[in-house]
């Protein structure tokens, strides 16, 4: 059993379901391969995402940068400008 202080340790492996209750700091690269966010997702800094997105609710950005083919489905509203190159 571990004291309910901070612990430090070299390595650690986990098999099968794991519970952590608290917060979780990484510092360095994280490699997850599959994710589910229950709640907000702040992101601070830039986000590069490889692969669909979907977006069943509201996306509000100050710069929004698509390369690609890429189709709404649905209204687009522009607040302030449209630029096509």
């Amino acid at each position: 059993m571990v004291n309910a202080g901070a612990s430090t340790l070299a390595s650690l492996s986990v098999t099968g379901a794991s519970d952590l209750n608290g917060g979780l700091n990484v510092d360095g690269a994280s490699t997850l391969d599959a994710t589910t966010i229950d709640g907000l997702l702040r992101v601070n800094g830039a986000s590069d995402l490889n692969g669909n997105v979907d977006v069943q609710d509201t996306l509000t950005a100050r710069v929004l940068q698509v390369s690609g083919n890429s189709t709404f489905g649905d209204m687009v509203t522009l607040t302030d400008s449209l630029t096509v190159a």
